[in-house]
């Protein structure tokens, strides 16, 4: 680690908490720290992205360019599938929770391409929330659930306060969520 790493910010200088943040014994522990790693599924990714892969228990957000189709034919809807799915090879639930008003407008995911990609019927959970409401909810109960390995969800709207409660929810739960978010959500925290 290099030296301006190591020094501390002004607002910290009168504080042990840098020193503490920074001691050996704390480094060390963050060093050992396991990190469960899934693959992308396309080893170029891989490649390029920190630990070589996403780390579980967390949310990922992929942000398909044209919002009006809601990312179909972006790659960006195969690219999360092919990430929710390898995160599935342990045996885990894969769940897919696509609100109804997705569904009346035309689905985005498709279950056979699920199969595909060698996501098993027995593993694959489809759900379908009547509204944002009940999505969150069961976004929130799966993604807590440590029988389930990925989560894949479609959302539009999230508020930042729900957000951080899912990232909760994933952390708890070690699961893996792929959220297909439309690019103007790109701003959002």
């Amino acid at each position: 680690m290099n030296d301006s790493c190591r020094q501390s910010p002004p607002f910290l200088e009168d504080s042990d908490l840098w020193a503490r943040l920074h001691s050996e014994q704390f480094l060390d522990a963050y060093r050992n720290t396991t990190v469960e790693i899934v693959s992308s599924g396309h080893e170029s990714l891989d490649k390029i992205l920190p630990y070589g892969g996403f780390q579980r228990g967390s949310l990922v957000e992929w942000f398909p360019e044209d919002v009006t189709s809601k990312g179909l034919g972006s790659g960006a809807g195969t690219l999360s599938l092919s990430m929710a799915t390898a995160a599935c090879h342990d045996g885990g639930a894969f769940v897919v929770v696509e609100q109804a008003s997705d569904r009346q407008e035309g689905s985005i995911f498709y279950p056979p391409a699920a199969l595909a990609w060698g996501i098993t019927e027995e593993q694959l959970v489809i759900v379908h929330p009547a509204n944002v409401q009940e999505a969150v909810w069961c976004l929130d109960q799966v993604l807590r659930n440590p029988a389930v390995s990925a989560v894949w969800a479609p959302l539009d709207f999230l508020d930042p306060r729900l957000f951080r409660r899912l990232q909760l929810s994933a952390e708890s739960g070690r699961c893996l969520g792929c959220l297909l978010r439309p690019g103007r959500a790109r701003k959002d925290p």
